[in-house]
């Protein structure tokens, strides 16, 4: 018999909208298409697996204990069970970065994904509808656990306008459906995030992030990492950042050495590892073409 909670990942199979493209012969993409075929089977079966019994009650007493991202169904939205599935198979199928289906549970599940290469984790939770309960009708709360706000706000807004879902703040359906709907949210906003910002190897620019990742303030350092992370990416950034010095140090010995031994955030560490991964590569490639070979 199956454990009632199982942790689920599912990144390596629905990310591959946040790699860059390229050509695969054509076994290999027949290989990659069934594999993704099986695990949309596998974690489908689990969801139906999870979905068996009632609703849970409602954790809120009254209307004014919700949660902030906590909705209700509307008349146009799909039962439960099948709005479960839809935004399973919803999210699994977005284009957020190394989107990741951590835990499944009795109508429950949790994920968490990148944005800015920092780690954005929610859980969506189906509960009873206490507010005004009708045929198959039920609450959904969508709680942030870690990340930024204002990336998982805007999920949550997506989410909700494409389910048709309606705010469970005391409103009834009609007082929300009088005023004019706002503009749909895309995910334009995530996909624009992920472009590399524009930045010309400029000496006073590239000095003022230095100094900002030499900051003894966390949070004043992990922006600057941010932006090296991005920046070094184009080869003449890297290359004049390969010329410059971190805490008087050979800026490459000195990321290679945070790199390996920061006991930083995880997120933290991971855009000095995405900085320094940036800077070997240019290295390989200036080591790969600089000689050239006399004939």
């Amino acid at each position: 018999m199956l454990p009632k909670t199982l942790n689920i990942r599912v990144a390596n199979v629905f990310r591959s909208s946040s790699l860059p493209a390229r050509k695969q012969p054509e076994a290999t993409s027949t290989t990659i298409n069934h594999t993704k075929k099986k695990h949309a089977a596998c974690v489908e079966q689990l969801v139906d697996l999870f979905l068996e019994g009632k609703l849970p009650s409602s954790p809120y007493a009254a209307v004014d204990q919700f949660a902030l991202n906590t909705y209700r169904s509307s008349s146009k939205t799909l039962p439960p069970a099948k709005l479960f599935r839809a935004i399973v198979t919803f999210l699994r199928n977005s284009p957020l970065i190394d989107l990741c289906l951590k835990e499944l549970r009795d109508w429950r599940f949790q994920c968490e994904f990148y944005h800015r290469d920092r780690k954005i984790e929610f859980v969506i939770s189906f509960f009873e509808d206490n507010v005004a309960p009708t045929t198959e009708s039920c609450l959904i709360e969508m709680h942030r656990i870690s990340g930024e706000h204002e990336a998982f706000q805007r999920l949550a807004e997506i989410i909700r306008q494409r389910y048709e879902l309606i705010y469970a703040f005391g409103f009834t359906e009609e007082e929300t459906t009088e005023k004019p709907p706002k503009s749909l949210q895309t995910f334009d906003f995530f996909l624009h995030e992920q472009a590399p910002p524009a930045f010309e190897p400029c000496s006073a620019q590239l000095d003022t992030v230095v100094k900002h990742v030499e900051s003894p303030y966390a949070d004043v350092q992990i922006h600057a990492w941010h932006t090296l992370s991005q920046i070094t990416g184009a080869k003449t950034v890297a290359e004049a950042l390969l010329k410059s010095k971190i805490h008087g140090r050979d800026a490459f010995q000195e990321i290679k050495s945070c790199a390996e031994t920061s006991t930083t955030s995880h997120d933290h560490h991971r855009l000095i590892s995405k900085t320094m991964n940036n800077l070997m590569n240019i290295l390989n490639t200036n080591q790969a073409t600089g000689p050239t070979a006399v004939f």
